[in-house]
């Protein structure tokens, strides 16, 4: 997997006060998504791996939960991280 290229993520982020709103492509429920070496994949898992520098391999196990309202927003810092099961 070659990774995600930082600087094409960072394109389709509007950030603001509060939040870090995807403005790329999104899902019927309004979740950010973008291609990554060729698969589509959610904008928040994106997010926590370059914030916690891993790869979408690394966190393959994690699932990502948006701790704000907003299913849009991909800001480090309302985003947790679990176990998926």
């Amino acid at each position: 997997m070659a990774g995600i290229d930082k600087d094409a993520f960072d394109r389709r982020v509007r950030k603001t006060k509060d939040h870090w709103y995807w403005v790329g492509a999104k899902t019927t429920r309004g979740y950010g998504k973008m291609r990554v070496d060729g698969d589509e994949i959610y904008a928040r898992r994106i997010a926590y791996a370059l914030e916690n520098k891993k790869t979408l391999a690394e966190i393959e196990h994690l699932k990502i939960i948006g701790l704000c309202q907003e299913n849009s927003c991909v800001r480090p810092e309302h985003l947790f991280a679990k176990p998926r099961k």
